[in-house]
């Protein structure tokens, strides 16, 4: 029986790796191996901005109050500090609050005052590394709707700032190329935000990484017809959103 049940498991196995690449299958080992320093120095300053900030797509009111969210068509009230990763609500719509989509979203001046508690109960609850909000997809999502919202008129404070660059740091030790996809194209374009963001070499190290993810992805994640190659419209959707933000 545990011959069998080997055999099982590596049949299983090589039915699973046989379809990765290499930088896949590299990117998961060191996913597994990996232990990530975090950087808490301060950032370098930010850029002046050269022109007038043009609004991107809104995204649907997911804040029905201070501490009630909607994603997915389920509802939640949070009490925010300790349920950040509350096990009784699912990874996805754990992922969602972490995102923080409702600082853009249709009306979110109306809640400016709940979204800058919301941000600050963040950094305080959500420490380096730890939960899914560090998680390499959320944190590329948060990047940029904490960008989006401060570029809108609104202020990060000093530690909200110091946060967002720590973010940036960790997710650029983190790229998801055990995944590649819509995934690693997140990474990218949260990479070029911040890079475009702060200033200095270690933002425009960040830039260049970036932009690099997004040369090399291009020809491959957008097909000869110009749709997407994940073959649905949603990715079709989040991708072409991606490409005008950048």
């Amino acid at each position: 029986t545990v011959i069998r049940n080997f055999f099982q498991k590596s049949f299983r196995y090589w039915h699973t790796i046989r379809y990765l690449r290499l930088v896949q299958i590299i990117g998961r080992v060191k996913k597994k191996i990996r232990y990530v320093q975090y950087d808490l120095s301060a950032h370098q300053g930010k850029s002046l901005p050269m022109g007038k900030w043009v609004k991107p797509a809104e995204r649907r009111k997911s804040m029905l109050g201070e501490k009630r969210f909607c994603f997915l068509n389920e509802c939640h009230e949070i009490t925010l500090g300790k349920n950040w990763n509350n096990s009784q609500c699912s990874k996805l719509w754990l992922y969602n609050l972490h995102y923080f989509d409702d600082l853009n979203a249709i009306g979110a001046e109306t809640r400016n005052d709940w979204h800058i508690k919301l941000i600050h109960n963040w950094v305080k609850n959500n420490t380096p590394g730890n939960g899914n909000g560090w998680e390499a997809y959320p944190t590329s999502l948060r990047i940029v709707n904490w960008i989006k919202w401060s570029l809108n008129g609104n202020q990060l404070d000093s530690q909200s700032e110091h946060s967002l660059i720590v973010q940036v740091r960790y997710l650029s030790k983190n790229l998801e190329t055990h995944l590649l996809g819509n995934h690693l194209f997140a990474n990218a374009k949260a990479l070029i935000f911040a890079g475009l963001f702060f200033c200095g070499e270690e933002a425009n190290n960040f830039y260049r990484t970036g932009l690099d993810i997004v040369k090399k992805e291009l020809p491959e994640q957008v097909l000869p017809d110009g749709g997407n190659f994940e073959l649905s419209t949603m990715y079709h959707a989040i991708f072409l959103e991606d490409l005008l933000d950048i």
